[in-house]
């Protein structure tokens, strides 16, 4: 069985608050946030813990609650693996502690140090 990493990036539109989501599936990139919800909804419709989530979060499970349940000894890494899902690990950053004056496409160079090369 060939792995594929994944790497998922998901912002909170709440708050200054980005999760970074980790693993590895067996399927395409593009299946694998469908082949994660597919487990956590198996472990959900089959267990008494995974009920009891959905129950205690108002049906808005969320990249929050899980972290809470991968954390201990549960039950749903079981269904994680049969749907495919592999070695999660969920990281979560606060947005407040740099600033946002930066972004993925800001030049990493002071262009008039370098002057122009013509």
């Amino acid at each position: 069985m060939s792995l594929n990493s994944q790497v998922v990036i998901l912002p909170r539109e709440s708050s200054n608050l980005i999760a970074v989501i980790k693993f590895d599936s067996r399927g395409e990139e593009a299946e694998g946030m469908k082949m994660l919800i597919k487990g956590i909804t198996a472990w959900m419709r089959n267990t008494t813990e995974g009920a009891d989530a959905w129950y205690y979060s108002s049906e808005d499970f969320n990249v929050g609650d899980l972290t809470s349940y991968l954390d201990h000894d549960s039950n749903i890494w079981k269904y994680l693996n049969e749907a495919g899902v592999y070695n999660l690990e969920i990281e979560t950053y606060g947005t407040d502690s740099y600033s946002l004056d930066y972004n993925y496409d800001t030049v990493l160079a002071d262009s008039d140090e370098l002057g122009d090369k013509d």
